[in-house]
């Protein structure tokens, strides 16, 4: 039997990863898709209730309990011995996509930095463009204080 984190994880990975192969019009719709990760990995943590409620083992034990995001095929095929190891690398994989969504909407709310950096080079040309006919009208102009003739 897999460990309870190791479904949570699993539940809502899988949510984020739907959720990152949407379009981002329609990402950008949804309300929140981190309470979409919780609600996922509730859901695949509901056969375990079979612990406080007793008739619900056989549940637990049947191939219907898939539908909970691979339920029974975590608990009796993929990770029989309720490894640390197989928790650990789902925690790995919903964290790695949740950070993923994060970085899109953040890449998508705020401007890119390759259009901060041209903004930046526009805005420096234009200074030293500024600065050259501010230089060349000083050269045409004699200065009071350089010396004639030297």
């Amino acid at each position: 039997m897999s460990m309870a984190i190791g479904h949570f994880a699993a539940g809502a990975g899988a949510a984020f990863a739907v959720v990152h192969l949407l379009p981002p019009t329609v990402r950008r719709k949804l309300p929140n898709y981190g309470v979409l990760g919780i609600l996922s990995g509730v859901w695949a943590m509901l056969p375990d209730l079979c612990n406080f409620i007793p008739l619900l083992v056989g549940f637990h034990n049947s191939r219907w309990a898939n539908i909970f995001f691979l339920h029974y095929s975590m608990d009796f095929i993929i990770d029989p011995r309720d490894s640390i190891l197989a928790s650990a690398v789902l925690v790995g994989f919903m964290m790695t996509l949740m950070l993923i969504l994060l970085a899109d909407d953040f890449w998508e709310r705020y401007p890119k930095p390759l259009q901060m950096l041209s903004t930046f080079r526009l805005q420096k040309g234009t200074s030293s463009v500024i600065s050259r006919q501010i230089c060349q009208n000083s050269d045409s102009k004699p200065n009071e204080n350089t010396r004639k003739g030297a």
